[in-house]
């Protein structure tokens, strides 16, 4: 048991604190200053010390003698030496959530932590000043360019934790003959004792390679042509080869668009269309496709519109500094949503480009990283004369315009039938008029919703201009409009320090500047101009410089995880003390040298380098599994190959090219595919209102599009993406979780989506004039990209002649579409229920995909068969 109070136990702690204080750095005293200190500033002394004045509990930790004592409990806080005595250790283990410290669940410490204090007390509680670790190479001083606290100059970081903000070493490749990439792993796998497995068997190799670079398992020909060519340089062919894909756009634009958090809608409570975002996710199709260097793919994106080319690509391609979501209303302060979008286009330009999140140091300095809240803000001023603006610009030859008019007129239909419904509902509550006013709000807002929509297929462009605060054209939403000379005229916001993050708290002006950890690296394309233009390009040439020591880290690293499932650094978004160490560091700067230099930041060029070492032809299986297990339980030094599961969109993508439903056009206005009616049907609400009914393509080569073209509506998702974890567009996404969860085989197995393409195949698979034995053969072909052999061949029979009587003896029966979206609201100022009746337009015309009362029993039997295989390891995951 704890004992209350000893005075003996805290006079023999504060006497030991000057002696301490003259001894060498031990390591209970490293322990404090790296771990301890930081962790009491960001938990603790916001309640127990940073105001004087308002110290809880009465309680101070600013000084060792404050913090044994302890506060009005009367319990000795700690006892040097003894944690099982100190009630603080007690706290923080949590025992009762009633009498827990931190007091927020939310807060609590982990584990880890909580270890960190048990060995600091048991050690003695040393309480040393940051001088201790003057001279000790292993910790360095930050002198930065400014900060909101005295301290921040001197403040000192673990040297291990600063590696991002170092320059990029040029790495001599250790003594190794054969891919430098090699030579790195070798190293490390040498360090630990383990052998590297076997190269991949062909099959295996070639179905990775075609899913890394084009999202695509290989056909069954195409993994026979490869497993025919025994030549040398085969495989370095075919990787070339699918480089030149227009898939492969596509796939390297599903990670990009991940971090950047793409979306066709703004969210929040409106949700509101952003008719042309569809432009910008062409864009970033369109430069990986052309290779563009990813010097100037980083330029065009933070300042296309400043770089003054008469090219309306570059107003397309800022668009990414407007994809977060976002919306201004009537009922909003401008200052406030104003400021939200400032912080937020900081914090992405940070997590994509740099590795550093950078809202942390929003309301105080980093508490860990080399940020002043000053950096935040002197960075947020090079966005101060951006506003938001939708363009004129006219569709280039390489954007797809498909369906464009009928598309259009289709909206326009829906809009007439709004305003008739709209005219007919008055006439009916004549007698009421607070309900006329009701109905009449709800479809004059479904009018204005479709109305924006009209836009989307009309030469505008989701962009940005430089000029002084225009919150009209920002929160404009309706009519589109180009910039005036008016919206020119003015001077540009001033940016201030917000003391706690607050509008309210305005501390000194800053200027627009850089991360100043970093400022002596490419210290002459830094220096960003005070000026209303020029800011961001000023800006996007420190980004690109040669000298930056994180951007070309930052990228290779993303480039690196897309093909090894894990990046050489595991926090992609985070380069700081609190995320993930490089595994191969000097492999990491090796590579990012080389993609400067000799790759001449060509990302076709670095998939090439990544994919014809060794380390990425490895087999998934070792010869010595516990050897693996033991030495390198989380694969870190990649003596073997990490299975994948492939994507959600991967997975609906490759069933439609299994089936040949898919339709491969590129890029275009995005479609509507079916998704769970129950979902589709349901009420979404606007503000004060029902958003219009979600109403899926008519055209079948429509909905058959890939997955990437799918409208995305942030306040609806696809049930059947969502469940293998598709991402939210609200957050940047660095890399998806990889969840097993039970839903995801029973969607599988019984998603409307699924069965459709399992009738296709069964449609298909029946049509052709083979025996049983052919029939699935062909099967496996389509779906595995093999023939089955003779075990596989003898139960599939059997499950075939099973099913074919199952299936004689089943009647479908035939079943209609909605027609009509229903909902009920209930009218704010009477609080009567509206009945709420949508004709879905587009259903009148709607080309169904293949339903099961069509097929024969033989087909829906070989659709049963279909559904097995889809739910199967072999087509979920890639080795």
């Amino acid at each position: 048991m704890r004992m209350k109070s000893s005075l003996l136990f805290l006079a023999l702690g504060l006497f030991s604190e000057s002696l301490l204080a003259k001894a060498k750095p031990t390591d209970v005293e490293l322990l404090y200053l790296t771990k301890i200190k930081p962790l009491m500033s960001e938990k603790c002394l916001g309640c127990h010390g940073e105001d004087p004045e308002e110290i809880k509990g009465d309680y101070n930790m600013l000084t060792r003698e404050s913090f044994l004592m302890g506060g009005e409990s009367g319990e000795i806080s700690v006892v040097p030496g003894n944690p099982e005595e100190s009630y603080l250790y007690e706290l923080i283990q949590r025992f009762d959530e009633d009498d827990a410290m931190p007091p927020k669940k939310a807060d609590a410490l982990s584990a880890v932590q909580v270890e960190w204090f048990k060995d600091w007390i048991k050690g003695g509680a040393p309480w040393p000043s940051d001088d201790l670790l003057e001279g000790n190479e292993e910790f360095v001083q930050m002198r930065t360019s400014g900060g909101q606290s005295e301290d921040w100059s001197n403040r000192r970081y673990e040297k291990d934790a600063l590696w991002a903000f170092q320059k990029i070493q040029k790495v001599k490749v250790p003594q190794s003959k054969g891919h430098p990439i090699d030579a790195f792993i070798q190293e490390k796998l040498d360090e630990i004792g383990l052998d590297a497995a076997s190269r991949a068997n062909p099959r295996d190799l070639i179905k990775r390679t075609y899913l890394d670079l084009t999202g695509f398992y290989p056909t069954h020909e195409e993994i026979n042509t490869f497993l025919l060519d025994t030549s040398y340089e085969a495989y370095s062919l075919i990787v070339e080869r699918l480089l030149e894909s227009n898939h492969y756009g596509e796939q390297m634009a599903k990670h990009w668009l991940d971090v950047v958090r793409y979306a066709d809608t703004g969210g929040y409570s409106n949700d509101f269309e952003r008719p042309n975002a569809w432009r910008y996710r062409d864009y970033v199709i369109r430069s990986f496709n052309n290779d563009k260097p990813y010097n100037r793919f980083v330029m065009e994106q933070i300042a296309g519109d400043e770089m003054k080319e008469d090219n309306p690509e570059l107003d397309i391609a800022v668009g990414f500094l407007r994809m977060g979501p976002w919306e201004h209303t009537g009922m909003e302060v401008a200052a406030v949503s104003r400021q939200l979008f400032l912080d937020d286009v900081t914090d992405i330009v940070g997590k994509t480009f740099l590795g550093q999140p950078m809202i942390c140091a929003k309301c105080h300095d980093h508490k860990f990283d080399p940020i002043p809240t000053k950096d935040f803000y002197s960075m947020q001023a090079i966005f101060a004369p951006v506003q938001f603006a939708v363009k004129k610009a006219p569709f280039l030859d390489s954007e797809n315009t498909e369906g464009k008019e009928r598309n259009l007129r289709n909206l326009e239909l829906i809009i007439q039938n709004s305003i008739k419904e709209k005219n007919e509902k008055i006439s009916d509550y004549e007698s009421n008029p607070p309900l006329q006013q009701a109905i009449s709000g709800l479809y004059s807002k479904q009018v204005k919703v479709n109305q924006r929509s009209l836009n989307r297929y009309e030469p505008y462009t989701f962009s940005v201009y430089n000029g002084p605060l225009n919150i009209k054209q920002s929160r404009h939403y309706l009519k589109y409009e180009t910039i005036k000379k008016a919206d020119l005229k003015g001077e540009v916001a001033k940016v201030h320090v917000l003391t706690g993050g607050s509008l309210e708290g305005k501390a000194e002006e800053v200027t627009p500047g850089i991360l100043s950890a970093v400022a002596g690296y490419g210290n002459a394309a830094s220096q960003i101009p005070n000026t209303e233009d020029g800011r961001r390009l000023a800006f996007a040439n420190w980004l690109t410089s040669p000298e930056n020591t994180l951007v070309p880290r930052v990228i290779v690293n993303r480039v690196w995880q897309q093909h090894f499932g894990v990046g050489i650094v595991a926090t992609a978004n985070s380069y700081g003390k609190m995320g993930s160490r490089p595994t191969h560091p000097k492999l990491l700067d090796y590579l990012a040298n080389w993609f400067i230099t000799e790759g001449e930041w060509s990302f076709k060029k670095l998939h090439k380098f990544i994919m014809t070492s060794k380390a990425y032809q490895r087999s998934a299986k070792h010869q010595d599994k516990k050897s693996v297990e033991r030495k390198d339980p989380m694969n870190q030094y990649l003596a073997v190959r990490q299975p994948r599961r492939i994507s959600a969109e991967e997975i609906y993508d490759n069933l439609l090219a299994a089936t040949g439903e898919l339709n491969r056009a590129i890029g275009g206005v995005p479609v509507f595919p079916e998704i769970n009616w129950e979902v589709a049907m349901q009420t979404r609400l606007l503000m004060g209102s029902i958003a219009p009914a979600y109403q899926p393509s008519q055209l079948k080569k429509e909905r058959h599009r890939r997955s990437m073209y799918a409208f995305v509506r942030r306040s609806l998702g696809d049930p059947m993406m969502e469940v293998f974890n598709k991402p939210t567009s609200d957050l940047s996404c660095a890399k998806r979780d990889e969840t097993t969860v039970a839903p995801q085989a029973l969607s599988l197995f019984n998603s409307e989506s699924i069965y459709q393409r399992a009738l296709a195949m069964g449609k298909f698979i029946g049509q052709q004039d083979k025996t049983l034995q052919g029939k699935v053969t062909l099967l496996y072909q389509k779906i595995y990209g093999r023939v089955p052999n003779a075990i596989e061949m003898e139960k599939v029979t059997i499950f075939m002649m099973e099913m074919l009587e199952e299936q004689k003896r089943f009647k479908p029966k035939p079943y209609q579409l909605p027609k009509v979206f229903k909902s009920q609201h209930i009218e704010e100022k009477t609080g009567e229920v509206l009945s709420w009746e949508e004709p879905l337009i587009l259903m009148k015309k709607f080309e169904r995909d293949v339903v099961a009362w069509q097929l024969t029993p033989e087909q829906r039997a070989y659709a049963e068969l279909s559904r097995v295989m889809f739910n199967s390891n072999e087509f979920l995951y890639v080795y």
